[in-house]
């Protein structure tokens, strides 16, 4: 069997939590079994170098203001010509488009952490938005407790897809 092909979803790799995670992960990652690729909607920034570094490819989209619909269909074509194995997406703006798409590749495996509840909590559209979300996630990965309580509570997500793993 060949490598576990991964690629991580996130609005860009400026320096923050997320972005130090992914850095984190393609540091220690098992090359014998996984291949990561990292892709930004928005922009690249300054973690992308050390991605480069450790020989890891990227792709940047330039996703446009608004809701650009067209990303979907451009980030299905990425995930069918480099057959991801797995798309991860980081919160829920990656996952809005990078999960539509993983599903119209026919990536076998969706998996989303949600590292922090922007925007969730104060629109409704967001948490119906997550709920039709979680009907196409294989897994959803929280960063605390309290993130996976409230994504059931609140959000109404199956607690069956649900695995927690704590920052930190």
């Amino acid at each position: 069997m060949g490598c576990i092909k991964v690629v991580h979803i996130t609005l860009g790799m400026g320096v923050g939590g997320i972005e130090k995670l992914i850095v984190s992960l393609a540091k220690t990652i098992d090359r014998r079994i996984f291949h990561i690729t990292v892709g930004c909607l928005d922009t690249g920034g300054d973690l992308l170098a050390p991605i480069h570094q450790l020989g890891w490819k990227s792709f940047v989209m330039d996703r446009k203001p608004g809701h650009d619909m067209r990303l979907i269909v451009k980030l299905a074509r990425i995930f069918s010509k480099c057959k991801f194995h797995v798309v991860h997406t980081h919160n829920q703006a990656a996952h809005f488009y990078a999960g539509p798409a993983a599903k119209i590749a026919g990536t076998p495996c969706l998996v989303t952490t949600e590292h922090s509840r922007h925007y969730i909590d104060e629109r409704l559209r967001r948490r119906l938005e997550k709920r039709a979300l979680s009907v196409i996630t294989d897994r959803w990965v929280t960063v605390s407790k309290e993130l996976a309580r409230l994504s059931i509570r609140k959000d109404s997500l199956p607690p069956k897809k649900i695995r927690v793993i704590s920052n930190g």
